[in-house]
């Protein structure tokens, strides 16, 4: 249980969230620095569209984006407003089966459009046709969006033919590219986002009880007893003593006196004692004794007892709303990337070019404001410009023509971020989906 009145954690899983689900360090990928795009080099095959029918269902085409993300296919689709004139390009890039890969895009197109008409570039030509549409020299301006298409608009007519109504009268290249994710980084994200959820979910109420109890118990015991006690002691003893002593003595005491003339007397005895005895003493003595008693006791314990107890207690929940928020935002994207789960993901970007820095900014804000889902509130809109007198400039517009999202270093980790987000393939449909009226 955290402590409400401690902010830090709380602080800390807002900054992570920021970083998995706001990504407000878009907001100023100009200020990082740039990096080449770690992606697979491949060969790029491009389909020139020269005219288009109308198309029989939408929904067929994104079983042939899924295709092109199982073989790890970067897709890319050109629209080139020069002049009045909209041409456009599909462009496929892959490590191996560029053949298996373009007879998917082919025959998609075929079954999607079937009175539309293209022609597929030879490696030379589709190089000759990336050189000449990603020329640093022939642009001022880039723009980057970043942005979820719309898919669950009830207007059929796609984003792109809107696009090229409102800004049929500038020149500018729109590039939108779509690279597959791997697996197991999808399902990184969602272990990210689950975790995030549920330390999240501890600041999203305080529970606090407050309770006052007084009891009193009255009681009243009544104990009685009875105790009987008999017993009998009979002791029995029997002694026996023998005495029996002999003393025998002997006393020889003979003595001689010696006159001397003229002197003193001289008397000289000798005595001799004897004495030896026998004493004999014999004692027993032998003692029984037996005891019996019995003993007998009766108790009776009556108790009678009264408690009463007076109670009150006080209960209220406390709700975060910054964290009921940042958690209704996180179950709504964690959801749609488990439905999402089984079809392939493609991390999306879009892309303006223009000799004018307000055309390329404009259709950058077009696109986007066309594009934005107003109902999937799980992701703001990010767009960036970069003009000509910027010194990496020449250096993005190489990234793009080699189809790869444009890098940046984020922190002092060489932690990586690109100008994508991931979207489903209903979600690209309607940005790689053809303006029909040519």
């Amino acid at each position: 249980m955290h402590n409400p009145r401690n902010e830090n954690p709380l602080n800390e899983l807002i900054n992570k969230y920021d970083v998995l689900v706001n990504k407000t360090y878009l907001n100023c990928i100009y200020n990082l620095d740039f990096c080449a795009s770690h992606a697979i080099e491949g060969e790029i095959q491009l389909l020139k569209i020269e005219s288009l029918g109308d198309p029989i269902s939408p929904i067929f085409f994104t079983f042939v984006l899924n295709a092109v993300g199982y073989l790890k296919g970067v897709f890319g689709y050109i629209l080139e407003s020069s002049h009045h004139t909209l041409t456009l390009y599909v462009g496929l890039k892959t490590a191996k089966s560029i053949c298996q890969a373009a007879d998917i895009l082919k025959n998609g197109l075929k079954s999607s459009y079937p009175n539309s008409t293209f022609r597929v570039l030879s490696e030379r030509e589709s190089a000759l046709v990336l050189l000449d549409l990603f020329n640093p020299n022939c642009y001022h301006a880039l723009t980057s969006a970043i942005v979820i298409p719309n898919n669950r608009s009830s207007d059929s007519t796609p984003i792109n033919q809107k696009l090229t109504d409102l800004m049929g009268k500038e020149d500018f290249v729109a590039f939108f590219l779509a690279s597959p994710m791997i697996r197991c980084e999808v399902e990184s994200l969602k272990g990210e986002l689950k975790r995030l959820y549920a330390a999240l979910s501890s600041f999203s109420q305080t529970d606090y009880n407050f309770s006052h109890s007084v009891s009193k118990n009255t009681a009243t015991h009544i104990t009685k007893g009875i105790t009987e006690n008999s017993s009998n002691s009979c002791t029995y003893t029997n002694s026996k003593e023998h005495d029996y002593a002999v003393s025998q003595y002997t006393l020889i005491a003979p003595s001689a006196s010696i006159p001397l003339e003229e002197a003193r007397v001289f008397n000289f005895s000798i005595g001799i004692n004897e004495t030896s005895g026998t004493i004999n003493i014999d004692y027993q003595a032998v003692a029984k004794g037996e005891t019996k008693g019995c003993s007998d006791s009766k108790t009776n314990l009556d108790i009678s007892s009264t408690t009463i107890t007076n109670s009150d207690s006080l209960g209220f929940t406390s709700q975060n709303k910054l964290a009921l928020d940042l958690l209704e935002k996180l179950d709504s994207l964690i959801s749609r990337l488990t439905l999402a789960s089984n079809d392939p993901l493609f991390c999306f970007g879009a892309y303006f070019l223009s000799s004018c820095s307000a055309t390329s900014t404009r259709a950058a804000f077009t696109y986007s404001g066309l594009a934005k889902d107003g109902l999937l509130n799980i992701e703001d809109t990010f767009i960036t410009t970069w003009e000509d007198c910027d010194s990496i400039f020449p250096k993005l517009i190489e990234e793009l023509k080699k189809f790869n999202h444009l890098t940046f270093v984020r922190t002092q980790k060489n932690e990586c971020v690109t100008t994508s987000t991931p979207i489903t393939s209903s979600e690209l449909l309607n940005s790689f989906y053809f303006p029909y009226k040519m």
